[in-house]
């Protein structure tokens, strides 16, 4: 490893510096419940996102994804829509946490950043355009399995076990990566996320005495989705080594 090698390191925080900003300039109308037109007032201090911790940690997170993302895609006009698309992601995972709603303009901006990205991987490999159709239909089929989840969810628990902003998110997801792995995206979205929704789980039933001031337990998922997309997209090939040798087992 040389010096040369982490050069991206810096660019890649100001990257994560223009998304804590860009955070804090999202329209307030992007950012409430479907349905209502009113602002909350709550809302305002969740639109002021502090530098510490929110900035740095976006910051640290996107200096990451630039230094190591120039390390696993190639060529460039392939890194460039993973860079876009890490900006956009960056700003659901933020948005999604602070305020558990995920703005459909950027899910919108996500959904044609995936159909040029995959566009240009058809034209690069020379894949027909079967490639993209089954694409589609694998992004189409996971929103409609996540709208079942939330559907039963919802019968099961009594409340929203998904929102439709998770629903609208699967769908660019999936088309941003080999269809193949659609199940490896959403197993590792439900794993990411089991490990906050556990003690979550915990801490609700345990025999206790519950606090006023205690949140309602309820876990964004879409950044669970967000963090799941990125280890399909940086670690595919060990992925698809990880499934033929698994899947070799029963041959």
């Amino acid at each position: 490893m040389h010096v040369q090698d982490f050069l991206l390191l810096i660019p890649g925080c100001f990257l994560g510096f223009l998304v804590w900003l860009t955070y804090r300039r999202l329209p307030s109308a992007w950012l409430v419940e479907y349905g209502e037109t009113a602002i909350p007032p709550e809302l305002g201090p969740q639109l002021r996102s502090p530098f510490l911790p929110d900035g740095l940690f976006l910051s640290a997170l996107s200096a990451g994804l630039v230094q190591f993302g120039w390390l696993r895609i190639q060529p460039l006009v392939l890194y460039i829509p993973y860079l876009l698309a890490s900006f956009l992601m960056m700003l659901i995972l933020i948005a999604d946490w602070k305020t558990r709603i995920i703005p459909d303009p950027l899910s919108a901006g996500l959904a044609i950043l995936a159909l040029i990205h995959s566009s240009i991987q058809t034209w690069m490999h020379g894949w027909t355009f079967a490639e993209l159709g089954f694409r589609f239909l694998a992004g189409v089929l996971a929103g409609v399995l996540f709208f079942l989840i939330a559907w039963i969810g919802s019968r099961i628990a009594g409340q929203d076990a998904m929102g439709m902003g998770d629903i609208k998110l699967i769908v660019p997801c999936v088309w941003m990566l080999d269809y193949r792995l659609a199940i490896s995206l959403i197993f590792l979205s439900f794993l990411t996320a089991s490990f906050f929704a556990i003690p979550l789980l915990v801490k609700k039933y345990a025999p206790r005495k519950p606090s006023e001031d205690e949140p309602d337990g309820a876990l964004a998922f879409g950044p669970f989705i967000v963090v799941a997309t990125w280890l399909v997209w940086l670690f595919e090939p060990e992925i698809f080594r990880f499934w033929h040798f698994y899947l070799g087992q029963f041959q």
